[in-house]
């Protein structure tokens, strides 16, 4: 009886166009095979059915971990109150959602009873639907002027873009919109199960950018000066990531190479704005009165430790000493 009442309330109270038409779970007359022939036809037609120059095509296939049990109630009735459905049903499904417990057995014991402060319930015909409202907005976070495609099948994303021969790829800039949304919405992203792909037929294949990048260059200004065995250690990552790609090293810096340059960058946005907190942190340039040849006004930097000399404004300033 439960279940008829949530089709009627559904029924009644959201219509299919509701939901972007990049979302085929859950929704009348779609499946996977319709996602699959969404993405896939786009594909072969950008990449081996035009008269011009081939393109390729960078994909990338978003996971998000336990993503039905994560959806913040508060977050998807706001949601939910912005697609105007009326005030009778918007506490109904508050009510659906709130004062829920849950309670575990194993062994043929019970476990205490806990309060569950987020999540859909597995197993209702409503769930699938307020997953759908959930997670309906997160194209709206990737800038217009990337052209990115978005195909989703419940909490499966693939994101795709045309890339021209001699074009870049924006991938890494949508990917970093999508996990701001993500951190906006509560929820997380797997990075073991989202994949990058890059796909093309012409005879000399564009290198892949290194998505790999972000997770190994996270705020590398601040523990960027690393003993010679950490270094090395990161190095064979990147090394087996393009042993993976099947590409040459050669079309990579080295991790030590970038996380001096995102280093000096840091500095140099530091110094460049009077406003930043860390400016104060910076020392005084240093001059010489009677030296009037001298052109390197860096500031001068005493450390009386190694962990001292390899923190971020020392080693910055080093750095760009031997630029």
């Amino acid at each position: 009886m439960a279940k008829v009442l949530e089709k009627l309330q559904l029924k009644l109270n959201l219509p299919s166009s509701r939901i972007n038409d990049n979302q085929h779970a859950f929704t009348t007359k779609r499946s996977t095979v319709s996602a699959l022939t969404n993405i896939s036809q786009n594909w072969f037609n950008v990449t081996d059915n035009t008269h011009s120059a081939k393109n390729g095509v960078h994909a990338l296939f978003i996971d998000f971990r336990k993503a039905f049990d994560l959806v913040d109630h508060g977050i998807l009735l706001r949601k939910l109150a912005k697609m105007n459905v009326t005030k009778a049903f918007w506490q109904w499904t508050r009510s659906f959602l709130e004062d829920r417990r849950q309670q575990v057995k194993l062994a043929g014991t019970l476990s205490s009873v806990k309060p569950c402060p987020a999540g859909v319930p597995q197993g209702s015909v409503m769930s699938p639907a307020l997953f759908n409202i959930h997670i309906n907005d997160i194209e709206n976070s990737i800038p217009n002027g990337l052209s990115i495609n978005i195909c989703k099948y419940a909490d499966d994303c693939t994101q795709d873009e045309v890339v021209s021969q001699g074009s870049s790829s924006h991938m890494q800039e949508a990917l970093e919109a999508v996990q701001e949304w993500s951190n906006r919405n509560k929820m997380t992203i797997n990075s073991k199960k989202t994949k990058d792909m890059w796909i093309c037929f012409n005879t000399a294949i564009p290198a892949p950018e290194p998505l790999i990048s972000p997770v190994l260059e996270y705020a590398a200004p601040i523990w960027g000066g690393l003993p010679q065995y950490l270094i090395d250690e990161i190095e064979s990552i990147q090394n087996r990531c393009i042993k993976i790609l099947g590409t040459s090293r050669c079309n990579f810096e080295t991790r030590e190479q970038r996380r001096a340059h995102l280093t000096v960058k840091e500095y140099q946005r530091i110094l460049s704005d009077p406003t930043n907190p860390c400016n104060k942190l910076i020392p005084q340039p240093f001059t010489h009165e009677h030296d009037l040849r001298a052109t390197n006004n860096l500031p001068y930097v005493v450390s009386y430790t190694k962990r001292h000399r390899q923190s971020f404004i020392p080693r910055a300033i080093s750095l760009l000493k031997q630029s």
